[in-house]
């Protein structure tokens, strides 16, 4: 029989504990397979569960997994929709939860380095009756709460638990338990895996399952609950995710539908290693303004740049192109023109006049969007507009011509396709030097003279770090088909697309290098890595399935 309702305690750690528990859990189905993985996922879900029992007692459970996530290519482009290549990663966030009997929030996390936590609803913000989501959280009350402890786990917490009441007004207390072996800040989307684990926790015990597409939404709500100003690509890969399958769309973020989505199956013949740079980043605390700035400049480019085309007689002009996906060079009558309106979007404006020089309508509502929380301090008064716009159109372009080549088998040209995106977050080259995103009015007017494809163009982005530029041209130098930063960038991770018979080689030379003197001054590192560090510091990416609750058949 399936297990429908929840087991107490001690009778899942005794179910989870027979020999054959691996295969009654789904777990082969789960992680393509994977013995060894089975085997370290099932001990990991007793563990849990064993932990909850010895915190709270012997309640009854459910157990719910959400895993990382991989860009493959579409990088930056999901808020403005661009296309995307998704994978899940095999680490994952596991959440044991169980109904509280003091309608509070109680976490236990099994990582010692983070205390436990008790909310309860009175202490936190409280919306007005009816009012949008977007406008709760973009209101002082929320903004002041996140900020008093910026890039805290709590936050995550208590975004979960106010967007679930959002779903499930009667949403009251759980009893929680977190495990997670994804490295914090690395750029595998920690935080959108535990809130989507947490709101299937909420759904699970006060609603009902949360279809796919609001499960990917109300993930988003969360994560803007604590300042960050994400989009919906971490939570499409978590909650979409197929074992050994690329996950190709494009996610309009004003009309969202997953109904476009399609898996590709990941040849046999090809490995991703993942490669942790062991530099982090929190795009909702610290590192917040450089990426926030450059989402707020897409859409404010893409704006420009529908006046611009409409003002060229090239067609659909401010009416249409509104989707970084929508742009192109056969949309647009060829690469000439496409950057003949690439002129006319400024490569870097001051705010004011931004607004004296162009008709935004809504430039200071989607300013207090993604700047409201910050001091006035901090906040942008100039803004780089041609060099993101350059980036998401050619990048956006890359992802669907990187999804047709691994369908053809064109590996070499898909790994061309990453180290070329790449360029365009590079911050330092192969010998440590500034880069210079050369963006001028005649560099692209030679572009346009020499016809070349968008997607051979970088763009200027900029995202990367010095480190994760070291382990890019590291990765290709030992032989990787293409190698580019992944996610929001900054710090974190880096993919090197291999053949199977040279990711053995590859990953050993990556982390000889990332042993030396070279990197850990590239990498600001206090220390040279230790030998554990360097052994875990390259991994194989192995796709699983998308987030769910683990129940089983028995």
């Amino acid at each position: 029989m399936t297990i429908d309702t929840p087991l107490r305690a001690s009778a899942r750690i005794a179910l989870i504990g027979r020999p054959d528990a691996a295969a009654r859990l789904g777990l082969p189905a789960i992680y393509g397979g994977d013995a060894a993985l089975c085997e370290e996922r099932r001990a990991r879900m007793r563990s849990a569960i064993m932990r909850y029992r010895e915190v709270y007692g012997d309640d009854p459970v459910r157990v719910f997994r959400a895993p990382g996530r991989i860009n493959l290519r579409g990088m930056h482009v999901d808020t403005h929709g661009g296309w995307l290549n998704l994978m899940t990663h095999q680490r994952e966030v596991l959440v044991v939860s169980g109904a509280s009997p003091d309608g509070a929030v109680s976490v236990a996390n099994t990582n010692p380095a983070y205390g436990p936590l008790r909310v309860s609803l009175a202490e936190l913000p409280q919306p007005e009756p009816g009012a949008p989501w977007g406008d709760f959280i973009g209101s002082g009350l929320v903004c002041a709460r996140h900020a008093a402890a910026p890039g805290h786990w709590r936050n995550y917490i208590e975004g979960a638990w106010r967007r679930a009441r959002f779903a499930f007004p009667g949403a009251g207390g759980l009893r929680l338990v977190v495990d997670s072996t994804l490295p914090e800040g690395a750029a595998l989307s920690s935080s959108a895996a535990l809130c989507i684990a947490l709101l299937q926790s909420w759904a699970g015990w006060y609603g009902a399952p949360l279809q796919p597409a609001d499960l990917i939404l109300a993930a988003q709500d969360a994560e803007w609950y604590t300042g960050s100003r994400c989009g919906t690509c971490d939570q499409a890969a978590i909650v979409l995710g197929q074992p050994n399958a690329i996950i190709h769309a494009a996610l309009d973020p004003r009309r969202f539908s997953i109904a476009d989505a399609r898996a590709i199956p990941f040849p046999d013949a090809l490995r991703i290693l993942v490669i942790n740079s062991h530099t982090v980043r929190n795009i909702s605390g610290a590192d917040k303004i450089a990426y926030t700035t450059n989402r707020f400049a897409y859409s404010m480019a893409l704006s420009i740049f529908q006046q611009a085309a409409g003002a060229s007689g090239l067609g659909e002009g401010a009416g249409g192109w509104n989707t970084l996906a929508a742009i192109g060079a056969e949309s647009l009558g060829g690469n000439a023109n496409l950057y003949g309106v690439l002129r006319d979007v400024p490569e870097r404006i001051a705010l004011g006049d931004l607004r004296a020089a162009y008709d935004l309508p809504h430039l200071d509502a989607e300013y207090a969007r993604y700047f409201g929380d910050l001091p006035d301090a901090l906040k942008p008064r100039e803004i780089g507009l041609r060099g993101p716009l350059l980036f998401g159109i050619a990048e956006s372009a890359r992802a669907r011509s990187f999804a047709l080549a691994m369908e053809a088998g064109a590996w070499a040209r898909a790994g061309a396709l990453m180290s070329i995106g790449h360029d365009g977050d590079r911050r330092v080259d192969r010998d440590g030097r500034p880069v210079l995103h050369e963006l001028t009015d005649a560099r692209l007017d030679q572009l346009a003279a020499s016809d070349v494809p968008i997607e051979e163009c970088p763009g200027a982005y900029g995202a990367s770090s010095p480190a994760l530029d070291a382990l890019v041209d590291a990765a290709l130098e030992h032989g990787a088909l293409g190698a580019s930063l992944t996610g929001a960038g900054i710090a974190g991770v880096v993919l090197a697309l291999c053949r199977a018979e040279d990711a053995a080689r590859i990953a050993e030379g990556v982390r000889q290098f990332m042993g030396g003197a070279a990197y850990t001054r590239a990498a600001s590192l206090p220390d040279r890595l230790s030998p554990a560090q360097l052994a875990g510091a390259v991994v194989e990416n192995r796709a699983c399935a998308g987030a769910g609750e683990v129940k089983g058949e028995w």
